[in-house]
C-alpha cells in the first residue's frame, strides 16, 4: 500500500512457491504458471514489486496479519503466481 515512489508501483506481483500452502491446506494453484505469462507483460514497467509469498505462502501471510481484512491473495496483486500449481 505504499511505496517510496510518487506514482506507487506499475506493477504487483504475488508469488507462491509451493503447493498446500494455504490456510485451510489448499493448494497454490490458483495461481497463474509463470511460464503462461507473455513476454512483454514488464516491459513498461518502471517500478515492479514483487512479494515472495514463503514456505508457508502468501495466505498464511495473510491469515497471520491481523490488519488486513483480505482472505484472497490473488486479489492484491496485478498477478498472482505460483512456481507449482497441482
Amino acid at each position: 500500500s505504499e511505496s517510496p515512489y510518487a506514482d506507487g508501483y506499475d506493477f504487483t506481483v504475488g508469488y507462491d512457491f509451493s503447493r498446500g500452502s494455504g490456510s485451510s491446506g489448499e493448494t497454490a494453484d490458483c495461481g497463474q504458471r509463470v511460464a503462461q505469462l507473455p513476454e512483454d507483460t514488464f516491459d513498461q514497467c518502471e517500478h515492479l514489486l514483487v512479494v515472495f509469498g514463503g514456505l508457508s505462502g502468501l495466505a498464511a501471510c495473510l491469515k497471520a496479519d491481523t490488519s488486513l481484512t483480505v482472505q484472497d491473495p490473488a486479489t492484491l496483486f496485478d498477478r498472482y503466481l505460483t512456481a507449482c500449481p497441482a
